[in-house]
């Protein structure tokens, strides 16, 4: 009797290992049978899925440190744009909005105006029928009055 308690357990894992035999069998028979070239197409799909949502889960995650990222933008952002060349209509265009370009000073206060009297850049010719520019230059905006200033009504 002891020899049969024995054996049950070995026994056990015999059916167990036919049954889980028998069991994957029949369930590859039930799946659908595809062409090499269409398991290959489902392959390349699958991995391009992934990496779509390894990117989204990646610019999730940048949506949650937004403030954070803004704040040191601000803090180069001048210095960055001056030494790289780079506008503050530049940046606009890439979506950066007024009011971050504002606060890391590339954008002027002064708004343009379309009345007669134009802003004057700072020390601008106060002459009659000079108007000068929006912007000295020195934030960096790149914003340019709409009038003539005094070295084109030299011309």
């Amino acid at each position: 009797m002891g020899r049969r308690k024995a054996e049950r357990p070995a026994e056990r894992g015999v059916r167990r290992a036919e049954t889980n035999a028998v069991a994957a069998y029949l369930t590859a028979l039930r799946a659908p049978k595809l062409p090499a070239r269409s398991r290959d197409a489902l392959q390349k799909r699958l991995i391009q899925q992934r990496l779509d949502i390894d990117a989204q889960l990646a610019q999730i995650e940048q949506a949650g440190r937004l403030p954070e990222m803004e704040e040191a933008f601000v803090n180069v952002a001048a210095s960055w744009a001056k030494r790289s060349g780079i506008t503050a209509t530049a940046l606009r265009e890439v979506g950066v909005p007024a009011s971050v370009l504002k606060r890391a000073g590339l954008l002027c206060a002064v708004r343009l105006s379309r009345s007669r009297e134009a802003p004057r850049a700072a020390g601008a010719d106060r002459a009659p029928g000079r108007w000068g520019l929006a912007c000295s230059g020195s934030s960096g905006c790149g914003a340019v009055s709409p009038w003539p200033t005094a070295a084109m009504s030299r011309r």
